[in-house]
């Protein structure tokens, strides 16, 4: 008993660490962009609006390519920076 006791004791404050970790995201500023997320201030704030714009400018002409009937129906990943970074389309109704 006496064992387990230390041995719970001992791993309690790393699980806490671990999961502090894993909620709280790691500015990659301090870790040399090996891990963490890019800082909020990285984002450029016209991305989001460029993103937008080529949403619907890849959705309208993949639309033209699209069977009778349907309609493009896109999904776009772009950075921060609002560049395109994934496409993925399908035709449906």
């Amino acid at each position: 008993m006496r064992l387990l006791r230390n041995v719970i004791s001992s791993l309690l404050p790393a699980c806490c660490i671990a999961l502090v970790f894993t909620v709280t995201p790691i500015d990659s500023t301090y870790t040399a962009g090996v891990i963490g997320a890019e800082p909020v201030c990285a984002q450029d704030p016209g991305g989001v609006e460029r993103c937008m714009e080529a949403h619907e400018i890849i959705t309208g002409v993949l639309d033209l390519f699209c069977p009778p009937g349907t309609r493009a129906h896109c999904e776009i990943a772009c950075n921060l920076d609002g560049e395109v970074g994934q496409v993925n389309c399908i035709c449906a109704q």
